[in-house]
């Protein structure tokens, strides 16, 4: 059913709206610039499929297995992911606005050059992703790991990290991207150790 509403909507104006789909698969599909509007997925899987710039409004994630999919340039807005893996998918240029993600995994994830505002990441496991060169708005973040992150020129100025796990993360060797970054007193030993400093 999920393939034939693509392919019918391939043919007009590469819009999808008001749909629900469970229990779906799909295997290496191409949904490059589809835009999907008022759409919920539940329980479906996607195998390497490539969402290239593609657009989702309003759209639900619930139970669903997209890890190793290509989401490059694309674009979410009022958009929930719960309860979702995405390990290992590329995200490297996407928009995100007031989205939640919650309950779900994106280890090794690359977020590289995202842009995020007023978006919500709880419960979430983000471990060795890849956030460089990221832009980070108005993000709200309740017990998050972000271990092993590579932050490489985002600035993490006024986002509140301090229920979150920050161990391992990267930064660049001016440790600017620190400045104003809101932690609990006890992450500080995580951060210290980016210095180099060794405790006796």
């Amino acid at each position: 059913m999920l393939l034939h509403r693509i392919q019918t909507a391939r043919s007009e104006d590469n819009t999808l709206s008001d749909a629900v789909f469970e229990n779906e698969t799909l295997a290496h599909a191409d949904i490059s610039r589809m835009e999907f509007n008022r759409v919920t997925f539940q329980h479906c899987r996607f195998v390497r499929c490539r969402f290239h710039n593609a657009s989702f409004y309003e759209v639900q994630f619930l139970h669903c297995d997209f890890s190793n999919c290509i989401f490059e340039d694309s674009y979410w807005r009022d958009t929930q992911v719960v309860d979702c893996k995405g390990d290992g998918s590329r995200f490297t240029q996407a928009h995100f606005t007031n989205c939640k993600l919650e309950n779900s995994t994106f280890a090794c994830c690359n977020f590289s050059k995202s842009a995020w505002n007023a978006c919500s990441l709880l419960h979430c496991n983000m471990k060795e992703a890849f956030f460089s060169e990221a832009r980070l708005k108005k993000l709200i973040l309740q017990e998050t790991s972000f271990a092993g992150v590579d932050f490489f020129k985002t600035a993490l100025n006024g986002t509140d990290f301090s229920n979150c796990s920050i161990e391992g993360i990267t930064v660049s060797d001016t440790f600017q991207e620190l400045r104003g970054m809101q932690i609990a007193s006890l992450q500080a030993v995580d951060l210290v150790q980016l210095l180099g400093v060794k405790f006796l």
